[in-house]
């Protein structure tokens, strides 16, 4: 199924929010583009997935040579071990980071006599079975049903992104081989292959992962890296993400992100660019995915950390840790481990927010490369709260003032007048606030505020409360 774009969500403006004179300035873009409401294809990731990935801190090294340090970074066994064991102990488990995926180059160069894929047998010594069994036994003390899950990589084409063979004409061999290791994640990329292998690869192994689905109880949570390699920086109308939606539990759209403050920035204004097309299809099941988090490495500072938190819970993102779980400072710790932000990521309605203010100050609005750097994000949550952060890319020493009107917003109706606002990360006190007025608040450079929004219970304000004769209160509150 195509994509048409006529529908009325087109009739806004990409760069702003805008309506057009074609329909009444009272609609926000959510109200003539309802959330997709379909279902997860195989009924798993019902809530955006959590977890660690090998890729962005440990690449594709492949040297073990432990007298040099490389045993810590090696893509290997005794490396997925250590992991496992810090993401129970470190706390991670507990929050909801459950996903272990090994990314590229566990593999062998060449498959073996009976055309199967075999790990590198050299640095995986007892088998992926055996560290898929390991991984999966690891659980919480906390809570022993809580356990790590294990995934793994391949690409479809004929070989990987680092060399290694890949899934294009092994297809039903690699899923049963991966169901019997205790694969719970599945990510699948597209390097080595065209548009045409792809277009028929990616929903084959979706029937394939429902078929082990259904014959040995195998629950693989399935990673689509193929709009990544076809959108630009404007949308590309052929990446069908109604289409992927139905056949994968989350898509990665855009290149991959770096451990700098310049790529996470890059992808969030990508996000923010194309969101009228990305919004609709996101929900639980089938996720946009921005890729994992970067913070507890070395490119991002603390308040910079929160940002990126902060963006993917706006954006409802999956949260895999792209960090080294042993060795996370206890700053960036509490950062990925806070339970509100968390919570807010994972929301059970599932839908995916909006860049609903963009403020260019630092460069003229008509100058070519001036990006925003003043953001207003915000998304729906479920039990009539809303998500918010405000966020200062501004690059001066001293705190800036950013003024939004909720009301005034056109991406997102926002159905209360009186919201408690409280930030989720200590940074403020709990304030209430009529959205219909103009909010200003003060955010250090490079930072956010994050807010969860709570209605007031009675819409109407305490200050109005004491102009209202009590009998008129007394009067309204009894039953007809």
């Amino acid at each position: 199924m195509k994509i048409t774009h006529t529908r009325a969500g087109l009739l806004f403006s990409a760069a702003l929010g805008t309506v057009s004179s074609k329909t009444s300035s009272s609609l926000k873009f959510s109200d003539v583009n309802a959330v997709k409401d379909m279902p997860s294809f195989n009924g798993l990731a019902k809530t955006p997935p959590m977890g660690f990935m090998t890729w962005q801190r440990f690449r594709c090294e492949t040297n073990c040579d432990t007298t040099n340090g490389h045993h810590e970074r090696c893509i290997s066994e005794w490396n997925i071990r250590e992991v496992a064991d810090a993401m129970v102990e470190n706390g991670w488990l507990d929050l909801g980071y459950e996903y272990l995926v090994i990314d590229d180059c566990w593999q062998a160069r060449e498959r073996n006599s009976t055309g199967y894929l075999l790990e590198d047998a050299n640095r995986f010594p007892s088998g992926m079975g055996y560290l898929g069994e390991y991984v999966n036994n690891k659980c919480s003390t906390k809570n022993p049903e809580k356990c790590l899950k294990f995934g793994i990589y391949s690409d479809y084409g004929t070989y990987t992104c680092g060399g290694f063979p890949g899934t294009m004409d092994h297809e039903k061999e690699d899923i049963e081989l991966f169901a019997s290791w205790g694969v719970q994640y599945f990510k699948l990329d597209g390097c080595y292959s065209n548009k045409e292998q792809q277009l028929y690869g990616y929903p084959y192994i979706s029937e394939l992962l429902l078929e082990v689905q259904e014959k040995y109880g195998a629950d693989i949570v399935y990673s689509c890296s193929y709009p990544a390699i076809w959108e630009g920086q404007v949308h590309n109308p052929d990446v069908d993400y109604e289409w992927l939606a139905s056949i994968c539990n989350l898509w990665r759209n855009y290149g991959d992100i770096d451990d700098s403050w310049d790529s996470v920035h890059a992808v969030m204004n990508w996000f923010a660019a194309n969101q009228r097309y990305l919004q609709p299809f996101a929900g639980p099941g089938h996720w946009n995915d921005p890729d994992m988090l970067v913070g507890g490495n070395f490119g991002l500072s603390y308040s910079q950390n929160k940002i990126q938190m902060s963006a993917w819970a706006m954006l409802a993102a999956p949260l895999l840790l792209g960090n080294d779980p042993r060795n996370v400072n206890p700053t960036d710790t509490a950062i990925m481990q806070n339970e509100r932000i968390i919570a807010m990521n994972q929301d059970v309605d599932g839908i995916q927010g909006f860049r609903i203010q963009c403020e260019k100050v630092a460069c003229p609005e008509e100058g070519s490369g001036c990006r925003c750097d003043r953001h207003v994000w915000m998304r729906e949550l479920s039990g009539g709260r809303y998500a918010l952060t405000a966020i200062n890319f501004r690059p001066y020493g001293e705190p800036n003032s950013i003024t939004f009107n909720l009301a005034k917003n056109t991406w997102l109706n926002v159905k209360g007048q009186h919201y408690t606002f409280s930030e989720v990360y200590g940074e403020q006190e709990d304030k209430t606030y009529d959205i219909n007025e103009d909010i200003t608040v003060w955010v250090n450079v490079n930072s956010c505020l994050t807010w969860e929004l709570i209605p007031v219970e009675n819409s109407v304000a305490e200050n109005e409360l004491e102009n209202i004769p009590m009998v008129e209160i007394v009067e309204n509150s009894q039953p007809k």
